[in-house]
């Protein structure tokens, strides 16, 4: 799978469409925000910015952080109402697909 954007573009609604979340093993309601992977091949991957507070409350399609590549930004989305209750990544930090960046308390709406 391959996905491109001009240089220096940002890719906003594009990760929407290959962001994964799994159910954490833990707890029904929590779930792990997870790297897609994005194709990026060996770009290297990184952890820009969280757009999100830890402790802030989000809906679905709220852009949660931005990752990137030289050039291009690709945006996480939320797929599920909740709570960003853990930040495992900084900005800069490398990243690769699979990986957890945090998790998200589900609301009761989401249950």
């Amino acid at each position: 799978m391959s996905l491109q954007c001009g240089s220096a573009s940002f890719c906003g609604g594009l990760l929407g469409n290959f962001y994964k979340m799994k159910q954490d093993t833990f707890s029904e309601r929590h779930v792990d925000l997870v790297v897609p992977d994005l194709g990026t091949g060996r770009e290297p991957l990184r952890m820009i910015l969280w757009l999100i507070p830890l402790g802030a409350e989000v809906i679905p399609g709220e852009r949660i952080a931005e990752l990137g590549t030289p050039g291009i930004v690709f945006h996480l989305e939320a797929e599920h109402a909740g709570t960003l209750v853990h930040q495992f990544v900084r900005p800069d930090d490398p990243l690769k697909p699979g990986q957890v960046l945090g998790s998200l308390r589900l609301s009761q709406e989401d249950d």
